[in-house]
C-alpha cells in the first residue's frame, strides 16, 4: 500500500484517474462531465479491483451512457450554466437581464441561508423566497413588489427549477405541487386624444419627435430607441421598425409601418439638410458632460421619466401602477384611437408587432401595402 500511495494518481486512463482517499484508502475515481468535475467511489482499495471498475467507468464516459444520479452542484454554477443555455436559445438582451438578475437574486438569499447547491433548494425555502421578494422592493428597500413582478420573478425560478430536473440534478421540481397563481389581469391605463394632443403640445422641441412618432406608430420605447436614420423612407412613406442583432427587440421580424400625414412634417424637419449617416441614431439624447456631441441613444428610463414630468404639469395622473400615464401609455392610445376610427384589429396588430394571436385569421391574413398605406389615413388623433 505505501508503493500505491507514493504516487498521487495511482490509476491514469484517458477520462479517468483515482487514487486510494480516506481512512480506508479506498480508491475514489476523478473525471469531467457537462464541464462539471465529479467523484465515483469506486469500492476497493485493491488497485486491481479499482482498476477494472475505472475501465468501465470510462467506457460508460465514452459511449455517453453514464447518467449522473443527482450529482451535487454547486448553485452559482448551475446558474451559470442555465444562463449559458438561454443565451444560446436567442433571448433578448432585456429577457436576459432580467433572468440573470432574478437568479443572482436567489443566489444571494440563498447564500445568506447557507444554501449552496441546487439540491438544498427545497419547497420551504422557495416559499420563504417568494414572501421575500413579495415584502420587499429592492431596490428602494421600502415598498413591497407589483404582484405581477412577483409572479414574473417566480416563473423564472420555475423555469430554472425545471431544466435542472432535465439535467438529473435533482429529482423533482420542489414548486411542482405550488400553485402560483396568476394575478388578475389589469387594464392598462390608455390616453385618449385629447390627452395625447395635449402631451404632443407640451413637449419641448427635443421630445417632440419622439413624441410624434410613439403616438402615430404605437412602437414601443425599445424599439424607438434602436430607430437609425435608414430606418425612414420619406420617399415610400415607411418607417421600417426592426431590430439589431446587437440588442434584439421583443418582436424580432422586420415590420413596417406607414407615416402619418401628422408625423411625416416632423420627420421632414427632423431629417432636413444634409444627408446624414444612415447607422445614426434617428433620435438621440440631449448632450452630456459625457457625451457633449448629443449623438448617444436615448436612454429609455430617462425619457419615461421626462414623460411622466411633462404629463404631470399637463394635469394627468401618471404612474404604471396607479393606471395613469407612462411612456408606454402612447402604445395603449394609439391601437385604441386605431379600434375606435374602425380600423380592423389584425391591421392595428401588424403595425405594432403583435404576435401572440394563433387563430387561422393571423395565418391566412396579409396586409398589402397599399391597403396599409389607405388605413394609417383613417387614423386619427
Amino acid at each position: 500500500m505505501t508503493a500505491i500511495n507514493e504516487k498521487p494518481w495511482p490509476i491514469e486512463l484517458h477520462l479517468v484517474r483515482a487514487r486510494p482517499e480516506g481512512k480506508k484508502g479506498t480508491y475514489v475515481a476523478h473525471f469531467r462531465k457537462n464541464g462539471q468535475h465529479l467523484t465515483k467511489s469506486l469500492g476497493s482499495r485493491r488497485r486491481e479491483a479499482a482498476l477494472q471498475e475505472a475501465r468501465a467507468l470510462e467506457s460508460q464516459l465514452e459511449s455517453g451512457s453514464y447518467v449522473v444520479a443527482h450529482a451535487k452542484v454547486k448553485l452559482d454554477v448551475a446558474i451559470a450554466e442555465f444562463m449559458a443555455a438561454k443565451d444560446t436559445e436567442g433571448l433578448s438582451p432585456k429577457s436576459a437581464q432580467k433572468y440573470r438578475g432574478e437568479l443572482n437574486t436567489l443566489l444571494a438569499f440563498a447564500i445568506e441561508k447557507n444554501v449552496l447547491y441546487v439540491q438544498q433548494l427545497d419547497e420551504s425555502l422557495l416559499l420563504a423566497y417568494r414572501h421575500y421578494r413579495s415584502s420587499l422592493n429592492l431596490a428602494r428597500k421600502s415598498a413591497p413588489l407589483h404582484p405581477k413582478t412577483t409572479h414574473t420573478a417566480m416563473m423564472i425560478v420555475v423555469a430554472f427549477l425545471r431544466w435542472s430536473v432535465r439535467r438529473k440534478w435533482i429529482p423533482i421540481n420542489p414548486l411542482q405541487d405550488v400553485r402560483l397563481a396568476k394575478p388578475p389581469f389589469q387594464r392598462k391605463y390608455a390616453p385618449s386624444a385629447t390627452a395625447i394632443n395635449t402631451l404632443l403640445d407640451a413637449a419641448p422641441t427635443r421630445l417632440r419627435a419622439i413624441f410624434y412618432t410613439l403616438a402615430f406608430t404605437g412602437m414601443r420605447s425599445g424599439e424607438l430607441q434602436l430607430l437609425r436614420v435608414g430606418d425612414v423612407d420619406l420617399a415610400e412613406n415607411w418607417l421600417h421598425v426592426q431590430s439589431l442583432k446587437a440588442k434584439m427587440t421583443r418582436v424580432r421580424p422586420i415590420r413596417k409601418v406607414p407615416i402619418h400625414p401628422r408625423l411625416r412634417p416632423v420627420l421632414e424637419a427632423l431629417l432636413a439638410g444634409a444627408k446624414p449617416d444612415p447607422a445614426r441614431p434617428l433620435f438621440c439624447a440631449a448632450p452630456s458632460a459625457k457625451y457633449p456631441a448629443g449623438d448617444h441613444t436615448i436612454n429609455t428610463k430617462h425619457l419615461n421619466d421626462d414623460a411622466k414630468r411633462i404629463a404631470v404639469a399637463a394635469g394627468l395622473r401618471v404612474g404604471r401602477h396607479d393606471d395613469g400615464f407612462v411612456i408606454h401609455s402612447f402604445r395603449h392610445g394609439f391601437e385604441t384611437a386605431a379600434i375606435n376610427v374602425g380600423l380592423p384589429q389584425r391591421v392595428v396588430d401588424a403595425w405594432l408587432g403583435h404576435t401572440g394571436d394563433r387563430s387561422m385569421g393571423s395565418v391566412y391574413y396579409r396586409l398589402s401595402d397599399t391597403e396599409s398605406q389607405a388605413f394609417m389615413l383613417k387614423f386619427a388623433l
